[in-house]
């Protein structure tokens, strides 16, 4: 590792990537088993936004302990982060399942998400890191959209 990359952060994407799934989907199981007859009301919610839909499912259960993680990635974030990087969460997941996941991994220092419309993703995620990290970050994600970030 170069010593001028080792000070950039680390800047992670949420589903995929440090989770092996999505928060949405995880959320939605754990809300639906904690409230069964809640089930109706995402319909209505999906017809609204995507936001809404992903604040609806986060207000009901968030057990993010239980939710499966990329093990062999979460251990070289540890490692990062002991070597003294600064690790960010960058997700267009809802404020509050990236709050729950950073307050379970303490190494993250930093989250940076969507608060409403626009979902942070693709080119929304990438201004909005190069504002925030104007120096350079390097990036981890696993889709398409991610693309647009590196």
């Amino acid at each position: 590792m170069h010593k001028e990359t080792a000070i950039l952060p680390l800047v992670v994407d949420l589903d995929g990537t440090l989770l092996k799934t999505n928060p949405i989907d995880e959320t939605v199981f754990d809300g639906f088993r904690h409230d069964p007859l809640s089930i109706w009301k995402v319909p209505i919610k999906v017809a609204f936004s995507r936001a809404k839909i992903k604040a609806f499912v986060a207000a009901k259960s968030l057990e993010s302990d239980t939710w499966p993680v990329q093990g062999n990635f979460l251990e070289y974030i540890k490692t990062q982060f002991e070597l003294g990087r600064k690790i960010v969460l960058a997700t267009a997941a809802d404020k509050r399942i990236a709050e729950v996941i950073a307050a379970n991994d303490p190494f993250i220092s930093e989250v940076i998400v969507s608060d409403g419309p626009p979902d942070l993703k693709g080119q929304a995620k990438a201004k909005c890191l190069r504002e925030r990290f104007p120096e350079g970050f390097i990036y981890a994600g696993d889709t398409a959209a991610d693309l647009a970030v590196s």
